[in-house]
């Protein structure tokens, strides 16, 4: 802070008296020859002292240093983990975690890095369905995870600059058929982007005297989707790239993707069969997709993606779906949707045929089957993190 400091200097005010003054006249004329000397003139007053000139400001204090980008403040991380997970009641993931560091790692505008190792010191379920970012493990042994914590990280928008406070940033390695590729999740976050509503993530980060805290409860149902995972071995869907000839019906997807067709078609034992989907028109063509599954909806047999040249192409030329499989005598369900790429909803149509078959027996089983059904689900997380500060 500047700081202005006039001084006034007082000077004494001179004053200079007069003195009565006696003198002897001999004027001869008098009693006692002598008379009363005039009396003296008074003094002149002194001049008015000359005001002190202003004191001079004081000089500015000197900016303080700015922070250095990449110092590391604190040399060591000791902390615990408890992480608990489960969808639809069914326990997923219930472990304690000790994770540690005496690996700092400079970063630019963080409050700290680390590149930490963890250890599970009590698995109560066997598992952990959990990103690695959340239990800072992964599946190289190799590559220390890395806790990275922000607490105040500009970041230049391409509308303007915003802020993002307490950030803990999870970064890993992890290995898909013998590569090694790199990720990274955020924890704990809360983004202001200056408009009076900030976004704060469910895990809360806070950071004072030398301890890091993650905590938070997540309730909220998840989206899962409702196709089913499992994979059956009684049939082999191979892809085609040709149309099947019958045209047997038609049908309307979302543009968005979010809900599904699902046809029933019932199949003859030793019979091929090719299914195939285009798209009806233009101004609806879309980038279409179909699934196979057995009748019973547990059991995935395969998908047709991109197969032949679409009757109307969607906007990028992506091809449309067809594939041939042989049929056991059980009734398919073809599950119908698109990938998007389109405008307006999309206007789709259904062939099926193949060489010398009985002709099937196709049905509708249902139209905008929703995607995705809401799960219950509980995320419960506390991390405790002690931090020795650099000597």
């Amino acid at each position: 802070m500047k700081t202005k400091m006039s001084t006034l200097l007082l000077l004494s005010l001179g004053l200079t008296i007069g003195c009565e003054v006696e003198e002897t006249k001999d004027t001869g004329g008098t009693d006692d020859g002598t008379a009363d000397g005039a009396d003296g003139a008074d003094g002149v007053d002194g001049a008015d002292g000359v005001d002190g000139a202003d004191g001079t400001d004081g000089t500015d204090g000197a900016d303080g240093t700015d922070g250095t980008d990449g110092a590391v403040a604190y040399a060591a991380l000791d902390a615990s983990l408890t992480v608990y997970h489960d969808i639809d009641g069914e326990v997923l993931c219930d472990k304690d975690v000790a994770v540690t560091s005496s690996t700092p790692v400079e970063c630019e505008s963080c409050d700290f890095s680390f590149d930490v190792e963890s250890v599970t010191t009590d698995d109560r379920v066997g598992g952990c369905d959990l990103p690695p970012f959340y239990t800072f493990q992964a599946d190289n042994p190799a590559a220390k995870p890395n806790l990275t914590f922000s607490s105040n990280y500009l970041i230049a928008g391409y509308y303007g600059d915003y802020y993002v406070t307490n950030w803990v940033q999870s970064n890993y390695v992890y290995d898909y058929y013998g590569y090694e590729y790199g990720a990274s999740g955020n924890l704990a976050y809360q983004v202001d982007y200056g408009d009076g509503y900030p976004v704060t993530s469910v895990l809360v980060a806070g950071f004072a005297d030398n301890v890091l805290t993650i905590e938070g409860i997540d309730d909220a149902p998840l989206s899962v989707s409702t196709l089913p995972e499992a994979t059956c071995d009684s049939s082999t869907v191979t892809g085609v790239t040709e149309r099947a000839g019958n045209y047997i019906g038609a049908g309307v997807t979302p543009c968005s993707g979010s809900d599904y067709d699902v046809w029933g078609i019932t199949t003859v034992a030793g019979q091929t069969y090719t299914i195939s989907i285009d798209n009806a028109d233009a101004e609806t063509a879309a980038d279409l997709i179909f699934y196979i599954f057995d009748n019973e909806g547990e059991c995935y047999l395969g998908q047709a993606d991109d197969s032949f040249d679409c009757a109307y192409a969607p906007p990028s030329g992506y091809q449309c779906p067809s594939v041939s499989f042989e049929g056991d005598g059980t009734v398919l369900a073809v599950v119908v949707t698109n990938l998007g790429d389109c405008a307006v909803d999309n206007n789709y149509e259904l062939y099926v045929s193949g060489t010398g078959i009985t002709p099937p027996s196709v049905e509708l089983f249902s139209e905008r089957w929703e995607a995705y059904a809401e799960t219950p689900q509980t995320l419960e997380y506390s991390f405790v993190g002690n931090l020795t500060p650099a000597e």
